[in-house]
């Protein structure tokens, strides 16, 4: 069932939407599974489109957005309709997608391995994206805090679309001024996101702190390419764009804002000329942005494009990154600027091949885990292995996914595996390893790791309450516990809960609030959901009692909210605990759950929501397991239920 959230002003383009591609939507954003999005300016200020989404996000609903003019939020799943061309193309491409038919997407390559006479068939692009988490000294926040994968995501988004020029876009990781110089080969084309302050652009170091960089370091960088283009959303000085301009091969210096639609039109219309490409941008966006400044004697030029008859039909993305098995992505890192140094330093440093992060449950680890997975990917050049262990955890699991990390056949035995990895460095990330139920599993796996080479450049990153036996123990491993959020992290936290919720108006008294909540990510997020659905005053009461219970916070809490529970959601819960962690949609409905109750346990944190699939907190499932356990027959009939799917599938 699909609801679509829409302004007024976007109502006729709705309405050609529903017709064209014979929708059928529903009335009311509760009863639909699917919600689209109609993304333009106005929705961008509409309180009801923002109240739309923060409900979609809280139910888990799947969310599509469709570009009627604009683009410039955060989306997964995105459908460019914003021009006559696009609409044509890109709503077929929706029709199929809502009907669950495969979609064609853009190919995704690593140009660093394509046979360069393929490459020849592109316009080459290198993007280097700086988003520093700290300032240079690691200790405090950088001048401008930007999510770096989200911020590709929306270049890339941008890239696809364009059909007249076949772009081979390849992020550069990391994002350095070192790596940059010796990154620059065949790109007619350098873009750069980056902030400049007080004479200086601020790219990372390999640490992801800022690392501020004068025209002459940007100058050596460049001096050896031949790129024609240098795309960079800082306003470079004058003297810096003249003296690139004279003393490398670049033609043009293009100053452009951040802008989905500036990028999409820019690249789009290259064909026509850099000059032309630039005027087409800011006809885009309605107004006059940016600069663009030629090499003397020049108004305009075209870039050395492909010949036509030898153009590709499709466009190559390179993130930069090695391959990534089920990695998740956390948007809008807050938190932890610390740990994370430490984590990253500690990492690269240390002769332990484990290393384990500690703290009770809400604190962040998984958060820190994965960001560190996604920002340092690139000292793993064999891969990143994400894994959220279970009590049905399997050691053989964990080796198994290795090998497929690693393309190697699943037979191959442990010790050809652990010869393999002397030469490797890849990094297996164990998600809530205290999950673990099963001391024989847990210490073959431990057995294992104890048993990799000294030198192998392969880590095992897991998160856990506290030490894991035998796993922590045999293997030996460097613990660290998390500590809660810095003042400033939890305040920016706090605040942008608060402005995607709404609740301006009703939200006050900040640090009052901020001694509340702990600076616990967890409890942040429940105070946020107490002030929207209880009011300001009673949520700080409510935090006051939460927080001076005796005993953990976080399973009092979920205590009180599996009390608050309705029978119909209290009832699907308990059968939940019968199904393996990781579970989908698909399977809650054939245990006879709703769409309606698996929200409402989402909503009151009683399961978490990750991709497609969902997971009970270890608290919750061991609580109904001991205070209302399945009986042996509700466990055959839930069996004799899956069994009947999966014949099903099959």
């Amino acid at each position: 069932m699909l609801y679509i959230s829409h302004t007024q002003q976007d109502s006729e383009f709705v309405r050609r939407l529903v017709a064209d591609l014979a929708l059928q939507p529903v009335e009311h954003i509760h009863q639909a599974e699917v919600v689209l999005f109609v993304w333009s300016p106005a929705a961008a200020e509409s309180r009801k489109v923002l109240s739309d989404l923060a409900f979609a996000h809280e139910s888990g609903q799947d969310q599509i957005a469709v570009y009627a003019a604009y683009a410039d939020a955060d989306w997964e799943t995105v459908f460019d309709l914003s021009t006559q061309d696009l609409y044509e193309t890109n709503s077929l491409l929706l029709k199929d997608h809502l009907v669950g038919r495969a979609y064609g997407r853009p190919a995704v390559y690593d140009t660093r391995v394509v046979n360069p006479a393929q490459l020849q068939r592109y316009l080459q692009v290198l993007a280097l994206i700086a988003a520093p988490y700290a300032d240079a000294s690691g200790a405090e926040e950088p001048l401008v805090i930007r999510d770096a994968h989200q911020t590709w995501q929306e270049i890339v988004t941008a890239i696809e679309t364009v059909r007249a020029v076949p772009i081979a876009l390849q992020r550069l990781m990391p994002p350095t001024i070192d790596h940059l110089k010796g990154m620059i080969g065949g790109h007619q084309i350098v873009h750069i996101v980056c902030t400049y302050q007080a004479g200086k652009l601020h790219f990372e170091d390999g640490w992801g702190h800022e690392d501020p960089i004068d025209g002459q370091q940007l100058l050596d960088a460049l001096e050896a390419s031949s790129a024609q283009v240098l795309v960079v959303t800082a306003d470079l000085p004058d003297e810096t764009i003249a003296m690139l301009l004279e003393q490398t091969s670049l033609s043009g210096v293009v100053i452009a804002p951040h802008n989905y639609l500036f990028v999409r039109e820019f690249y789009a219309n290259l064909v026509y000329g850099v000059r032309d490409a630039f005027d087409a941008a800011n006809r885009a966006l309605g107004y006059t942005s940016g600069r663009l400044i030629f090499k003397e004697g020049l108004d305009n030029f075209r870039l050395d494009l492909p010949a036509e008859g030898h153009r590709a039909s499709q466009c190559l993305i390179d993130n930069g990154l090695p391959p990534m098995l089920n990695v998740p992505w956390h948007r809008g890192f807050v938190g932890q600027r610390a740990s994370l140094d430490e984590l990253s330093r500690e990492i690269a440093s240390t002769e332990f091949r484990q290393i384990a992060l500690y703290g009770p449950s809400g604190i962040g680890k998984s958060w820190l885990a994965a960001e560190y997975a996604r920002r340092f990917a690139w000292r793993y050049p064999d891969g990143v292995l994400w894994m959220r262990m279970s009590r049905l955890s399997k050691s053989e699991d964990v080796v198994g996914q290795i090998l497929a990390l690693l393309e190697m056949p699943a037979v191959t035995n442990w010790a050809t595996l652990l010869d393999v990895l002397r030469d490797r460095r890849i990094l297996v990330v164990l998600d809530q390893a205290d999950a673990w139920s099963d001391p024989l599993e847990a210490g073959e796996l431990s057995d294992f790791i104890a048993r990799l080479d000294q030198d192998s450049g392969t880590r095992f990153l897991l998160t856990a309450w506290g030490p894991v036996q035998p796993l922590t123990f045999t293997s030996g491993t460097e613990e660290n516990t998390i500590q809660p959020l810095a003042p400033d992290e939890a305040k920016r936290l706090i605040m942008r809960l608060v402005e995607q919720r709404q609740l301006g108006a009703e939200f006050y008294a900040m640090d009052t609030f901020l001694t509340e909540t702990l600076s616990a990510p967890w409890l942040i997020q429940a105070g946020v959901d107490m002030v929207q659905t209880q009011g300001f005053a009673v949520a700080l009461q409510e935090l006051d009692d939460l927080t001076n219970e005796v005993g953990d916070a976080y399973e009092h809490y979920l205590s009180l909210q599996m009390d608050r529970l309705a029978p119909e959601p209290k009832a699907l819960l308990r059968r939940l605990t019968a199904l393996s962690d990781g579970f989908s949609r698909v399977l809650v409905e054939q245990i006879g759950g709703t769409l309606h109750d698996l929200r409402v346990l989402a909503r009151m944190s009683l399961l978490r929501r990750e991709g497609t699939l969902y997971y009970l907190p270890s608290y919750v499932t061991t609580l109904m397991r001991t205070t209302r356990p399945l009986s042996q027959a509700e466990l055959d009939e839930i069996d004799a239920l899956l069994m009947k799917l999966e014949m099903e599938s099959a």
